[in-house]
């Protein structure tokens, strides 16, 4: 018997043991099964001694999560079944009767359950695109539940979700203690790694929410990858290493991040047959490839690619992400109507019908950019003022550094240096605060220009300097040569060291 027929013949034996011993021990279902799997090939003589713990009472306060991971449990009558926290990934729940079962914060990763009865949207399970649920719960679940990850889902309540509760209203701090403070020593003291390096993954989300690029890039390299792939959870590598690579590009390391896209998550995600996740993928390497200037490129990945895959696994909040970005490369191609049709008709009525507040507001700032490039600044500036509200109502520290930079330019559009200036220092200090590069070199060349005109040689000096490393690292040329020329009206004829 292989290894891999053994593992479906243990997933086979839990499954009966708990239809026949419900009332006992988790723990004692589990190892009884392998015991038996391990002894298949002989004619067995006696009980497997791990079976005596099945007439064992469970302990109470005791975690002890059912393991019915591949189990076949197809036409099984589970009514008034507590099956809370248990690993349901891949398990066949056909035909099954689920009236009042209780699947709060089980893992239903592939597991099927579209001839499933009596069923109910399970508070805090998680669920990938595998899983197959009945026609009659479909819709709701998909409405209740939040991409935690690309491709995974957890719907919303549960027993452990005040973390996610939090940040959802836009909190990072009380999160973050959750995590820290109460999950990953919950986790340690059961031996679930896995579910300590994806509390570790989701850490090093808020740190890079809250601009510790650098520690957000460590915990992912040194503490996510290698508990991952100790679990051997192949497709959480590659999107911890997709997350990896992210983080490099905002430090300005775009080749490399584009390696790690192109050469490792991508290759991972279509050998597991992720679909979703390919077209993010590629919507990445698309963003890249912008940032290079190379728009056309950009373009066909976005209409070609990820746009049909979107659409083929029936993302429509992706869909329309998509389509905005669309709109962006035709924007720096010259086609401004069609950018705003895109942006106005397309993709904020998408955002709005899905409840994508952020998503909505980053939408305002584009179509408020396409107004002001027509002349119509008083349209612009309101757009932007309520970007900027709902940035700060949801804590968005990015999109407040965004919508601070284009306020900025009307005012400046406007000879009001007075309004402007506080909204530079603004934008220029989170945008490095964030590591964006990007921001960092753009904004930072307005302000140095304004600081140098009024005198301010010292203070210009320093944030040209800073401009000048960020342009250079992501290939701003251009700006490079306009900040040469700056810093030496500063005394600095060399520029940067």
């Amino acid at each position: 018997m292989t290894d891999d027929e053994r593992a479906q013949h243990a997933a086979a034996l839990r499954g009966l043991l708990y239809l026949a011993c419900p009332d006992a021990p988790a723990t004692a279902i589990t190892a009884t099964a392998e015991a038996i799997a391990q002894r298949a090939e002989k004619t067995p003589r006696a009980p497997v001694p791990q079976a005596a713990e099945l007439v064992l009472p469970k302990t109470p306060g005791l975690t002890d999560p059912l393991n019915l991971a591949g189990a076949d449990l197809a036409g099984a009558d589970l009514t008034d079944t507590d099956l809370a926290g248990a690993d349901l990934t891949d398990t066949d729940l056909t035909d099954t009767d689920l009236t009042d079962t209780d699947l709060t914060d089980t893992d239903l990763r592939g597991a099927r359950l579209e001839t499933a009865r009596g069923a109910r949207s399970p508070a805090g399970a998680v669920w990938d695109s595998h899983t197959r649920w009945p026609a009659y719960l479909a819709s709701r679940v998909l409405d209740e539940s939040d991409e935690v990850e690309p491709g995974l889902y957890r719907v919303r309540g549960g027993r452990n979700n005040f973390a996610d509760k939090f940040q959802r209203l836009g909190e990072v701090d009380e999160p973050l203690r959750l995590r820290l403070d109460v999950a990953l020593p919950a986790y340690d003291r059961i031996g679930d790694t896995h579910s300590v390096a994806v509390t570790w993954g989701q850490i090093a989300d808020i740190l890079q929410q809250r601009g510790e690029v650098d520690e957000a890039l460590r915990i992912r390299r040194e503490v996510a990858l290698p508990a991952f792939e100790q679990v051997g959870d192949t497709h959480s590598v590659a999107i911890t290493w997709g997350k990896v690579a992210d983080s490099l590009l905002r430090r300005g390391e775009v080749e490399e991040a584009l390696r790690i896209h192109s050469d490792v998550a991508l290759p991972t995600f279509e050998q597991v047959g992720d679909t979703r996740s390919v077209a993010i993928t590629w919507g990445k390497v698309a963003d890249i490839h912008e940032l290079r200037g190379e728009v056309d490129e950009a373009l066909r990945i976005r209409r070609e690619v990820t746009l049909p895959a979107f659409e083929q696994v029936g993302d429509t909040h992706s869909v329309a992400i998509t389509w905005g970005k669309v709109a962006d490369s035709l924007l720096r191609r010259g086609e401004v109507e069609e950018a705003l049709r895109i942006h106005s008709d397309v993709a904020l009525p998408a955002f709005e019908q899905v409840g994508d507040t952020r998503s909505v507001a980053i939408t305002w700032g584009k179509v408020a950019e396409i107004h002001e490039l027509r002349g119509e600044v008083d349209e612009a500036l309101e757009l932007q003022l309520e970007r900027l509200a709902v940035n700060e109502q949801l804590g968005d520290m990015d999109g407040i550094a965004a919508a601070n930079w284009h306020v900025a330019r009307i005012d400046l559009s406007r000879q009001d240096l007075e309004a402007a200036v506080p909204r530079l220092v603004t934008s220029f200090q989170l945008f490095v605060q964030l590591q964006r590069l990007d921001g960092v070199a753009v904004v930072g060349a307005t302000l140095g220009q304004l600081l140098l005109a009024a005198g301010e040689r010292g203070q210009a000096r320093q944030v040209l300097q800073a401009s000048r490393a960020a342009a250079a690292k992501i290939g701003f040329a251009d700006v490079v040569e306009q900040l040469d020329e700056l810093l030496k009206a500063t005394g600095d004829g060399k520029g940067p060291s």
